[in-house]
């Protein structure tokens, strides 16, 4: 299931551990925010080993080949949270950003990179590449882009468990307004877990 989200920085509202709700533009809290558009394309990805095509990365803006980039780990995210670049699992090239989780019960987290780098322009379209493992207690992940004007539009949709493939790469697209004032100055990803759980999701080849 795929459900579109728009507003200020201001909450989650409903979202937590209920993916079938939207958030009203604002959220529980937040300011009146301008609504966004946006879009997820949940589909089966092809990484896995690298072909000729894909070593060194595969032209992404974020392929975390020798480091996390600036990735970070967002403050309001539950304790036992880290990342780091990988080997154990790539999509493109020989590395991903490895997101280890332990946690104790229902637990929400968020990862962004702020500023990016380049800031991503009016219309983009950014993809990026995650791999879920089978076991895994995620509920639901979204991603989201927000720009610095007009008190931090976000823009991003909600792929819940049945949208995200196991054991393999799934392809996630969000589209960023083409009204947008502002280029996007921070992208990120909020995952909530149902349940405790430990192990390691990995996101790779950003781009737009």
């Amino acid at each position: 299931m795929l459900m579109g989200s728009g507003g200020s920085l201001g909450g989650e509202g409903g979202l937590v551990g209920q993916p079938g709700e939207l958030r009203p533009a604002g959220g529980a809290g937040g300011g009146p925010g301008r609504a966004g558009t946006g879009g997820v394309v949940c589909e089966a990805g092809v990484g896995g080993a690298a072909s000729a095509d894909q070593a060194g990365g595969g032209g992404a803006r974020y392929d975390f080949e020798t480091s996390v980039q600036s990735w970070k780990i967002g403050d309001g995210s539950a304790p036992s949270l880290t990342i780091a670049s990988s080997a154990a699992q790539h999509f493109d090239g020989q590395a991903s950003l490895a997101v280890s989780f332990s946690a104790s019960g229902p637990s929400w987290y968020e990862l962004m990179v702020d500023p990016v780098t380049p800031a991503i322009p009016a219309g983009a379209v950014v993809t990026l590449h995650i791999f879920v493992p089978a076991d895994a207690a995620l509920l639901w992940v979204k991603p989201y882009v927000q720009e610095t004007a007009n008190a931090w539009t976000w823009t991003g949709l909600l792929a819940d468990a049945a949208c995200l493939s196991r054991d393999t790469w799934t392809t996630l697209q969000v589209s960023v307004p083409a009204i947008g004032t502002a280029p996007v100055a921070r992208l990120g990803m909020h995952f909530y877990l149902a349940a405790a759980w430990s192990g390691t999701i990995y996101v790779d080849g950003v781009t737009w």
